[in-house]
């Protein structure tokens, strides 16, 4: 039976996660019907194509190239076709592809759908038998470094049950993380789900990595751990709301005797310096060793200059993702503010620098980096410190723009009035003229052409006929006498430079002069 025509749109369609028998009536409709299937991979989704007779034409859209085919598919939509897409199993967009899919159309106001139908997450956060009053899911945890720290101490304090997931291969390690900071929180490990082996491993988060670290699972895994059991967050938010202050905790190293007690406490006071690189954690070891020792290899050069090459092409959204780089190198180099604060002074020079080079009214932008040399202690995180010089950059970009089009008018008009009294000379070049105003001719020809609207070479040529026009109404020089004077090395160039600009011949436009008077 020929199916139904669809509505021209996307449709987001989510497919069985394991049981192919999970999909549902509306998604087979719609794949039956749509134009073309876009799909993570082409050859998971020709098997789920083929277990349901659908023929269809299938296109990959995957983490690689979902930019780019989200124009494809929107102006197949434009073009009046439905267009069905599919990751290779689950909800799109949850922890693959998909979801910048979905921003670009609504961004574009297209029309799109979203199917329902099988999920991991909700699967596994049911099948846990952990609370299920709020959710927190973390998709893939990164694998190592500060963000994996970071990561795992938001799971620590979340208040909501938590849900991730996890390759096998890994799931020891993550174990033995998470009972190193809450041994005794229940979690649970769902393998294989809606599979023939399906299964649901519970205990301790202990528990767990001593299990798990004598045989790793086998299977695609969701790991849900239950909310935390104490209540520092939401006592942060009461103090923060009542009094306006935070509670943070410090750890002091274990010492053997009474007398050393001094030492823990020293240490605990300086693990609240930590605070300064995890602003959204608030309780600090200082028995662990975090980042590199006090060695740790400065900012490179090229790293400052790639930040003035964006700054030079005002590229606001690439200045954001290097700051974004900085405060994530800092937070894995350094665990001492003084430390931090060298490579940021060192950052500030280079910028100041830049400055000065650019010759640049900038008072205003030199006030507010000599207030932070005076004042970087009162930043408290490297991500308030990060966020200031990020706007300060931004400022100087809107600064940028403004000095740039005064000086680059003012360059074309020098150029002008340096063409003006030298469209004599028959040497008269680009190059000669970029020279003259100390810059390279490739930029100096491009930007009089979007100022001026002319090339170089046509301005040049407009003073030259100019000139000769006069010489041929108020004189009687000869013309090999005018083309001398007006730049040209020969009289034959001359006359036909003059008679491609004003269309007639040096002699016809003389006798036309002279008839008029």
């Amino acid at each position: 039976m020929e199916n139904k025509k669809i509505p021209a749109k996307l449709y987001l369609c989510a497919t069985p996660i394991g049981n192919l028998e999970d999909i549902t009536l509306r998604c087979l409709r719609i794949l039956r019907g749509a134009a073309a299937v876009y799909c993570e991979d082409t050859r998971n989704t020709l098997k789920l194509m083929n277990h349901f007779e659908i023929k269809k034409t299938l296109i990959s859209c995957h983490e690689h190239n979902e930019e780019q085919r989200a124009n494809e598919i929107a102006e197949r939509v434009r073009g009046g076709e439905a267009i069905a897409f599919v990751s290779d199993a689950g909800m799109p967009g949850v922890s693959d592809p998909g979801s910048r899919l979905v921003r670009f159309f609504v961004e574009n106001n297209l029309q799109f759908e979203v199917l329902p139908g099988a999920n991991a997450v909700l699967t596994a956060w049911v099948m846990s038998g952990l609370p299920t009053e709020s959710l927190y899911f973390c998709g893939f945890i990164p694998r190592s470094g500060a963000e994996r720290s970071e990561a795992v101490e938001r799971i620590k304090n979340s208040e909501a049950t938590v849900v991730l997931y996890e390759s096998p291969h890994r799931v020891a390690a993550t174990f033995a993380d998470f009972s190193e900071l809450f041994p005794n929180r229940e979690c649970a490990l769902v393998r294989e789900i809606t599979k023939t082996f399906e299964q649901v491993i519970r205990g301790t988060a202990a528990e767990l990595a001593a299990r798990f670290a004598e045989s790793e699972p086998k299977g695609e895994c969701v790991i849900v751990i239950s909310p935390c059991d104490n209540n520092i967050a939401a006592d942060n938010t009461k103090l923060r709301e009542t009094v306006g202050i935070l509670l943070n905790a410090g750890i002091g190293a274990i010492v053997q005797d009474l007398w050393d007690l001094n030492r823990s406490y020293e240490s605990a006071v300086h693990a609240l310096d930590y605070r300064f690189f995890f602003p959204h954690q608030n309780v600090f070891d200082g028995r662990e060793a975090l980042g590199h020792d006090l060695s740790a290899t400065d900012f490179s050069d090229s790293r400052e200059e790639e930040l003035i090459r964006l700054l030079c092409k005002k590229d606001v959204s690439a200045i954001d993702s290097w700051f974004q780089d900085f405060s994530r190198w800092l937070t894995e180099n350094f665990r001492t503010k003084s430390f931090t604060f060298i490579q940021i002074y060192s950052l500030l020079g280079r910028i100041l620098k830049f400055f000065y080079e650019l010759n640049l009214d900038t008072h205003d932008l030199e006030a507010k980096i000599l207030y932070v040399y005076n004042h970087l202690e009162e930043f408290h995180t490297t991500e308030e410190l990060c966020g200031w010089l990020n706007e300060l950059c931004r400022l100087l970009c809107r600064k940028l723009d403004s000095s740039l089009n005064d000086y680059h008018q003012k360059l074309c008009e020098s150029v002008t009035s340096y063409i003006d009294e030298n469209y004599a000379s028959n040497t008269l070049c680009l190059n000669d003229i970029a020279s003259e105003a100390n810059v390279s001719p490739a930029y100096l020809s491009a930007l009089f052409k979007k100022k001026q609207g002319v090339s170089i070479s046509d301005y040049i040529t407009t003073q030259r006929i100019n000139a000769a026009c006069r010489y041929l109404t108020a004189t009687n020089m000869t013309l090999k006498e005018i083309s001398m004077k007006c730049g040209y090395a020969n009289q034959y160039y001359f006359s036909t430079s003059f008679k491609k600009k004003m269309n007639v011949t040096p002699s016809a436009y003389r006798d036309t002069q002279t008839s008029k008077s």
